[in-house]
């Protein structure tokens, strides 16, 4: 009981951290993985709250009218096959190398989720149709392993090779990121799911929880509640990453 209430807890929290400044993983990883899961297994029951989460936000973008679906199916195809890659390798890494590189991983993410350089970078100049479209196949099949291994702040990234290639606005961005992401979560998580390393009882209510916490996120962003959102992650980074490093 006390387990699922954990579950339950850090699944609010990080759908509220997910909507307000991104990097929701960087909580429910580290919790899943002390709650007794192998590496693995939490990595794969993760991809369940990735899954839920990112098939609401495309219904919705999708609904307004702004998502550029051609586009976004075309950066979703080499994404989607280096998430399998990075899916299998995740799952083939002995639970100590894995617990190693997460536990360097998350601070990483959380420096991209704070850098916010989707906000900060602008556009190549000069390039065709032809050459942005070959090199964004080239960065999101890099974007699309990292999803398949690990995935914690993944949309930032998506976002921001969306702004510097394409020149999108950050609206547009969104529209096409959570297509993209929808797509390379789902594969992850079918060899994940063929590999054994989801653990069902608990991925279940922690896609729940992350739904729920995805509206409050919404009400405390328009109240200005970020700081102390940004304050609370990098302590529970922190203290993970110690942890994980340190067994």
């Amino acid at each position: 009981m006390e387990e699922m209430a954990i579950v339950v807890v850090s699944g609010i929290v990080a759908g509220t951290i997910n909507t307000m400044v991104g990097g929701g993983s960087l909580i429910t990883l580290p919790v899943l993985i002390f709650l007794g899961l192998s590496p693995a297994v939490a990595n794969g029951t993760n991809r369940l709250s990735l899954v839920g989460q990112t098939a609401t936000a495309s219904l919705a973008y999708y609904r307004t009218g702004i998502v550029r679906p051609h586009l976004a199916v075309q950066l979703a195809i080499p994404a989607l096959v280096a998430s399998v890659l990075g899916a299998l390798v995740a799952t083939d890494l002995s639970a100590a190398a894995l617990r190693k590189v997460i536990g360097l991983l998350l601070p990483a993410a959380l420096i991209v989720v704070f850098a916010e350089p989707h906000k900060r970078l602008s556009r190549l100049g000069g390039l065709s149709p032809r050459k942005q479209l070959a090199i964004a196949h080239v960065v999101f099949f890099g974007l699309g392993f990292y999803g398949g291994f690990l995935g914690a702040g993944i949309g930032v990234l998506i976002m921001t090779a969306l702004v510097v290639i394409y020149g999108m606005t950050l609206l547009e961005t969104n529209g096409v990121k959570t297509i993209v992401n929808l797509l390379l979560s789902c594969a992850s998580l079918v060899v994940f799911w063929h590999a054994g390393a989801i653990d069902w009882r608990l991925g279940v209510p922690l896609l729940l929880a992350n739904s729920v916490g995805g509206v409050a996120g919404a009400h405390l962003a328009v109240r200005g509640g970020e700081k102390g959102i940004r304050l609370a992650l990098v302590v529970v980074v922190a203290v993970s990453s110690v942890k994980l490093l340190l067994g």
